[in-house]
């Protein structure tokens, strides 16, 4: 049940942007700390919903 409420979270933050699905670095954070998760968490459901991730806060992702 955490899990899919983790992922509920994830899908309902990320946008759509030129026709790919992205999540903020900044949300990322916060979906991870709300849930009590590490954030490497968020980054699996990103990875299997296809979801990238953008402005990063440390210039890793472009």
């Amino acid at each position: 049940m955490k899990d899919e409420q983790l992922r509920k979270s994830v899908l309902d933050a990320a946008f759509d942007e030129n026709g790919r699905r992205k999540l903020t670095c900044a949300e990322a954070f916060r979906i991870a700390a709300e849930h009590g998760v590490k954030k490497t968490a968020v980054m699996r459901v990103c990875n299997a919903e296809g979801i990238r991730i953008c402005r990063c806060q440390l210039g890793c992702f472009k």
